[in-house]
């Protein structure tokens, strides 16, 4: 859910109000904690395909808001 939250406030806040720094702390803590994730989802054997598959897409959006966020600076 904190993913999801700071995927929204990168995709809404413009390059000129995000603080220096920001969005390297953001990319450094998805690279830290996303392979983790992407390993524990992959593996739980309680989780559908569908809880999965939103999970995943969760990653990939954090990625995308990220990448555009390091993009636009």
């Amino acid at each position: 859910m904190k993913s999801l939250v700071l995927s929204t406030t990168l995709l809404l806040l413009p390059a000129c109000c995000i603080a220096p720094g920001f969005v390297a702390t953001q990319r450094a803590f998805y690279d830290v904690v996303a392979p983790s994730y992407r390993v524990y989802v992959e593996r739980d054997v309680a989780l559908s395909e569908a809880q999965k598959e939103r999970r995943y897409a969760l990653l990939a959006a954090e990625e995308a808001a990220i990448a555009e966020a390091e993009a636009s600076q």
